[in-house]
């Protein structure tokens, strides 16, 4: 076919991203990638990118297709769209030739499963991380407070122990509140200190005749008071099984109040979860038809490709020696992808 070509088209294309799932903090995890999905008769089929093959047949052919002024057609959902491929573009793009100037990523090793015998390959990511935002309903704060010597799950403050109390048992808040300023002779406890730092006082003094007396007698009561939660609709719970409270008195703490049916739930809403692995490199494509050079002239559209890359017209060249594309490039149809393209 190389009589038939009238020249070669260079492109050059920058920050070709891929969005991967940030394992390479793990230790040597099969990477994984996020996912789209296509529903088709109630199955959801998942079709994972080759690393070091980015850049396939469908993804030049629609970015062939943008530069003539056509609508790219979706490689998964064929049916569903009205636009149909070019034979001309899609020719072009089966006999293109691809470089790529950098991989972003480190292979490790290759592993083979003893009973699958598929081979696993581990990589560590040279990416670029970005801020996503969590979605699971359990993305609870992971938190712990030394307090008195003695490590607690969560946050404690005096803030969380009165919405324990707020607005429900108001006068018990005050009698509480009330009892420890007369146990550490203090105007006002919440003031002078910190939730931990009067916690750590108000130990000294459980021997004291009226701290047991409290204990035996209002804080039995108190903790057998049930309240209704506000976090939680239809929900009740007691005093006793409020951590705060069991602390003061020394009865530790039973779990976290920043639980999803905690009493104080606390979301870690963003993470670092995933990456950016970024390609650049160089496509030589065979023109065949002259028009479709005129036709990307009058056009004058830069496309894009994978995630957010750039594609640049470097040039025209002639001829182009095939030494060259042999030794330095790849054929795109030869990537170790599996992918065709049915024209309608």
């Amino acid at each position: 076919m190389v009589e038939n070509i009238k020249c070669y088209l260079l492109l050059g294309f920058r920050d070709a991203a891929l969005i991967v799932k940030n394992d390479y903090l793990s230790s040597k995890r099969n990477p994984t990638y996020t996912k789209s999905s296509m529903y088709k008769s109630g199955v959801s089929i998942y079709e994972e990118p080759d690393l070091e093959h980015p850049i396939g047949l469908s993804q030049l052919a629609n970015a062939l297709h943008v530069m003539c002024g056509l609508a790219p057609v979706p490689t998964k959902r064929k049916d569903e769209s009205f636009f149909t491929l070019n034979n001309e573009l899609v020719k072009m793009a089966e006999n293109s030739y691809i470089k790529y100037e950098n991989m972003p990523f480190v292979r490790i090793s290759n592993k083979v499963k003893n009973k699958s015998d598929e081979t696993i390959t581990y990589y560590t990511y040279l990416g670029e991380m970005f801020c996503t935002h969590k979605a699971h309903h359990n993305s609870n704060v992971q938190a712990s407070t030394i307090i008195d010597g003695t490590k607690y799950n969560g946050y404690f403050n005096w803030e969380i122990f009165h919405s324990y109390f707020k607005g429900k048992l108001d006068a018990e808040w005050e009698k509480l509140i009330s009892f420890f300023n007369l146990v550490l002779n203090s105007d006002n406890v919440i003031r002078k200190y910190s939730y931990c730092d009067f916690v750590t006082e108000f130990h000294k003094h459980l021997s004291d005749p009226n701290v047991v007396d409290f204990i035996a007698n209002d804080y039995q009561e108190l903790k057998n008071i049930k309240v209704k939660d506000n976090f939680h609709c239809c929900k009740y719970y007691t005093l006793g099984g409020c951590n705060h409270l069991r602390i003061i008195f020394n009865e530790g703490n039973t779990s976290s109040d920043h639980t999803t049916y905690g009493h104080y739930p606390l979301f870690v809403r963003t993470g670092v979860d995933y990456l950016k692995l970024k390609y650049q490199g160089n496509i030589i494509v065979p023109i065949y038809d002259e028009n479709i050079l005129t036709q990307m002239k009058n056009v004058g559209i830069t496309p894009n490709i994978l995630d957010g890359g750039l594609v640049t017209i470097i040039g025209l060249q002639k001829s182009i020696p095939e030494t060259i594309l042999e030794t330095e490039y790849t054929k795109i149809t030869e990537q170790n992808m599996l992918q065709t393209l049915e024209i309608q």
